[in-house]
């Protein structure tokens, strides 16, 4: 039987998630060589952050495994990581809305690359994030209380008591 819609979108953004968490890590840990050999890297970054990467990265790799094998706990995983995925892209709203609005002095949260040259790049990282917080969100509320999601790894007592035989 083939994983309901729903399933296989959670297993997606968890794939997303996985590989941005994964760059994240990979950009850290060369972050961190560049400062120990004294050099300036481009994004400067600490231990903290690259363990907060790691542990992202690992969760997202947990969940995705999880939820193949209709685990709860991948559920749950994904839940929190969805949560996780929201939280941090909501604060990024804030910098392009106010090149939309026509505040074009305004600094990017960050090196001076990710700054906008038209407000038309802004508007679409403006409905970009904007889009992706309503897909996150989406799949919070899915996570949580879909009906279809519960039938998915209600199923899983009975593939469990079938595998065991």
């Amino acid at each position: 039987m083939a994983a309901p819609l729903i399933i296989r979108s959670i297993r997606a953004f968890l794939v997303v998630c996985a590989v941005v968490w994964g760059f994240g890590v990979v950009e850290g840990v060369f972050s961190l060589r560049q400062q120990l050999a004294g050099r300036e890297p481009l994004i400067p970054v600490d231990e903290l952050s690259v363990a907060w990467r790691f542990l992202l990265f690992a969760a997202a790799l947990f969940a995705f495994v999880a939820i193949g094998r209709r685990w709860r706990s991948g559920r749950w995983t994904a839940l929190v990581l969805a949560s996780v995925a929201i939280a941090r892209t909501l604060p990024g709203v804030s910098y392009p809305w106010r090149v939309v609005l026509g505040d074009v002095s305004a600094q990017p949260p960050g090196p001076m690359m990710f700054a906008y040259s038209s407000r038309e790049e802004a508007v679409i990282a403006l409905l970009m994030r904007a889009g992706l917080c309503c897909w996150f969100a989406l799949l919070i509320v899915h996570l949580a209380a879909g009906a279809t999601v519960r039938s998915y790894f209600a199923d899983s007592a009975v593939n469990a008591d079938s595998l065991r035989r």
